[in-house]
């Protein structure tokens, strides 16, 4: 009996084998993809436990919902009257077409988490042929009218933890995500489009908002500060730098204030109209463990977290803040609601007096003028300089609270230090690399070939992100012996070596490049790219400066950008295709008419020949 029990087992286990190798194999890569979200870490304790507001505990589900509903949504302060803004010409509108609906339909993903309605958008997806004249009168006429459906401003909001919170039983420990009704996102998404448009193609916003608009990112905007810094050490100069939070983000705009901002930049009446619509009377229901609240109105509803036009809405709110030049004496960068300013000055001192003096006054008023407040205990203060006693003087003040200098400080996902050696953030890299490389290990009968491509595609990207603001290519060898830790064990992993293996030999095996080499590629990568944006992306003058300085064969550079341009041939790069990243007329017919893509290769073959042979232009 005991013999059949093991045969019995053993017999499962290759079942169960045998169909998990079948699976990994299975035609397409979105199979291997689906078996890594398996890996992905989930939460041990999941569960709200009973939360705190004051010295008073709460246990009672509803009394809970009602307490994150109020930190969700807290009563902001009105704003004030603004003085009169010069305003632009408006813009004029043209109606929605067919053409712009279908492409944000199927921009969308098919089995996004839908709202109330519980309708994916994979069924409008399926019923577009048939629905497609009714899609767009409605559509059509909720912007003419000015009106946003009732039912489409009913959200279902998932509470979520947020990551490495000490203490889950604060209510600012979560945070809210809207699950909102399928087709009113697809409208949604035709109008951020629109907003996106007018902004780029009118120059409506600061060239220091590097989030929500094409051809801009997060190392960019890194990049700009870190220029600023060499700039300022070359001179002996000290950069001090305040990261801002702002209080709710989203759920802070008020309606008014976003409603100014939209007018004075000349949007259109219909869209303004309609924005103010798609803002007011907003409801929800908060879910979490098993409960589920009743519907609920929201007082300050502010913009949907969720929606695809919050974030476009948001930047064109916050414009006049983050609307600071970058030059000898200072600057500013955003992305999105993360908002940093630095001062550049012959001492820590002089750069404080300057932003308590002349910032943080201003950026105060633009809190009053907007209703907008700023959390001053989450606010952070570095000294960027080497001069030892230089890195801890003074303090800011910010409504009531003292802001004192920090060691280090997390700004768009570097953690920078303030000499700027990059030992947090590398180690910070390292522990998260290490992390989904144990967890991506736990991936059985995987073949090397998908264990290098899962490598690749998951683990550098972790330890290779904005690596052109951290990574000197010529001198780092401290960062490399580090990182290559993370990349030793994973070919260890790849190729089933015995742990004496040489590195050297596993990567030649693997056709994997060494570390050194991965991160000198991806920097002319990136440079090659920057090379492409037009001469007016803020980007250009960064560009410019880092190439003088690689020319500078005096003090000792550093400025990592100008070190990786030392590692290539910059001057054949001045004739590279520039690519505006301005996007182009929404509401023009598409160059082609059809655009056919098959997920199975031969199909896909077989279709081809069938279209070259019929009548009609086919590229």
């Amino acid at each position: 009996m005991r013999q059949k029990r093991r045969a019995w087992t053993r017999t499962i286990e290759k079942a169960k084998a045998a169909h998990w190798k079948e699976f990994l194999d299975s035609t397409g890569e979105g199979y291997l993809w689906k078996a890594i979200s398996y890996t992905r870490a989930r939460e041990s304790y999941t569960s709200i436990p009973p939360l705190r507001r004051g010295t008073e505990e709460i246990q009672d589900y509803a009394e809970k919902a009602k307490l994150l509903i109020e930190t969700f949504f807290p009563n902001m302060a009105q704003p004030e009257d603004e003085a009169h803004t010069e305003q632009r010409e408006e813009i004029p509108w043209v109606p929605i077409t067919e053409e712009e609906v279908h492409r944000a339909l199927q921009a969308a993903k098919p089995m996004k988490a839908p709202g109330e309605d519980r309708l994916p958008m994979l069924v409008w997806k399926q019923l577009w042929q048939w629905l497609n004249k009714v899609i767009l009168r409605v559509f059509t006429a909720s912007v003419n009218l000015g009106y946003y459906p009732e039912q489409w401003k009913r959200a279902k909001i998932i509470v979520l933890r947020k990551p490495g919170k000490p203490d889950y039983t604060v209510p600012g420990a979560y945070r809210p995500i809207s699950l909102l009704n399928t087709l009113g996102k697809v409208l949604e998404a035709v109008m951020a489009k629109r907003l996106s448009y007018y902004a780029e193609a009118h120059h409506l916003l600061p060239i220091t908002q590097f989030g929500g608009r094409p051809g801009r990112n997060t190392e960019q905007a890194l990049l700009v500060l870190r220029n600023a810094i060499d700039r300022a050490w070359l001179s002996s100069k000290v950069i001090t730098l305040v990261a801002f939070d702002l209080k709710g983000a989203f759920n802070g705009v008020n309606r008014d204030t976003l409603d100014r901002q939209l007018k004075a930049k000349g949007i259109p009446t219909k869209v303004r109209t309609w924005v103010a619509s798609f803002m007011q009377n907003r409801s929800a229901s908060i879910s979490f463990d098993d409960f589920e609240s009743p519907i609920c109105a929201l007082e300050n509803a502010g913009l949907a977290q969720g929606s695809p036009l919050s974030p476009i809405l948001f930047i064109f709110f916050n414009s006049k803040l983050v609307d600071q030049p970058v030059d000898f004496h200072g600057g500013a960068s955003a992305f999105i609601d993360d908002y940093f300013r630095w001062r550049a000055g012959k001492s820590a001192e002089e750069n404080l007096k300057k932003l308590q003096d002349e910032d943080i006054p201003r950026i105060e008023q633009w809190a009053q003028q907007t209703g907008s407040s700023f959390a001053a205990e989450k606010t952070e203060l570095i000294h960027f300089t080497r001069k030892k006693d230089e890195q801890t003087r003074g303090q800011l003040a910010m409504q009531g609270a003292t802001i004192k200098p920090s060691a280090t400080a997390k700004l768009l996902g570097v953690v920078w230090d303030r000499e700027l050696r990059w030992k947090e953030h590398v180690q910070q890299a390292v522990k998260q690399a290490t992390k989904a490389n144990i967890a991506l290990g736990g991936l059985r009968h995987l073949r090397p070939g998908q264990t290098r491509q899962v490598y690749q595609a998951c683990v550098t990207p972790i330890l290779d992100y904005a690596s052109t603001v951290w990574h000197n290519p010529l001198r780092d060898k401290r960062h490399l012996k580090w990182l290559d830790t993370v990349q030793r064990s994973a070919l260890i992993r790849i190729l089933s070596a015995f742990r004496t293996t040489a590195t050297a030999t596993m990567e030649v095996e693997t056709y994997i490049l060494p570390t050194h080499l991965r991160l000198k590629q991806r920097a002319q990568n990136v440079i090659v790219k920057l090379y492409t944006l037009p001469r007016s992306h803020p980007i250009h003058d960064v560009l410019s400066r880092a190439r003088r300085r690689r020319d500078n064969v005096g003090a000792r550079c550093r400025f990592p950008l100008a070190e990786s341009m030392k590692t290539m041939k910059v001057e054949q790069l001045t004739g590279l295709e520039t690519i505006d990243p301005t996007p182009t007329t929404p509401w023009n017919a598409p160059p082609f008419v059809e655009i056919d893509i098959k997920a199975d290769r031969d199909k896909a073959k077989e279709n081809a020949t069938t279209l070259l042979s019929s009548p009609g232009r086919v590229i």
